[in-house]
Formats: C-alpha cells, structure tokens, sequence
C-alpha cells in the first residue's frame, strides 16, 4: 500500500474548503493535511519536506496576498509541492496568470 495524497486547502470560502475536504476524504488514497482562508497563512502552513503534497488553490483568493500571489510563493518556496488551481467562471487572462 503507498502513502496516501496529502492535500492543501487553500480558498477563502469556509463552505467551499468544507466540501472539497468531504469530497476528498472519501478517497483511502488521499488525506487533507491542512487549510487556510488566505494566502499568506497557506504559505506559513504548508509542509516544506513533504514529497507528496498537493496545494489545491482557490482563483478567487483576493487580497494583498491573492491566488496568484500564492501560486507564485509555493512554486519558489515549495518546488517540491504540486499546485492545483480551481476555480469558476475565469477568463482567460486569470488561467495565464495563474500559470505563469
């Protein structure tokens, strides 16, 4: 058996974090091993060392430390950590920020 999925939350609605984290652990092979309601307490929180962790960000994190802003600090932080960036109804322009 392998180590489960460690998975991130990062969005700034509490219902929205409730339920990808109810979607999530109905999966063995994934476990939630943090959240946080903005980007600056995501950075603080996620696992430096951890091989296996994946950061699920919301794009419609606002603020002085935004989505983008985040998506950013965890590529340079964190280049082990894989970013999965949700969201809906975006243009194009915020998907090409987020993967720049």
């Amino acid at each position: 058996m392998t180590d489960p999925v460690r998975v991130f939350l990062c969005d700034d609605v509490p219902d929205i974090r409730m339920l990808m984290r109810f979607a999530l652990e109905e999966d063995s092979e994934v476990r939630v091993v943090g959240e946080a309601d903005d980007g600056l307490a995501a950075v603080g929180r996620i696992e430096r060392d951890a091989a296996r962790v994946v950061a699920m960000i919301g794009l419609e994190l606002d603020g002085d430390h935004d989505a983008f802003w985040l998506i950013r600090a965890v590529r340079e932080e964190y280049p082990q950590v894989l970013v999965l960036a949700i969201g809906t109804d975006l243009d194009k322009v915020a998907i090409f920020r987020a993967l720049l």
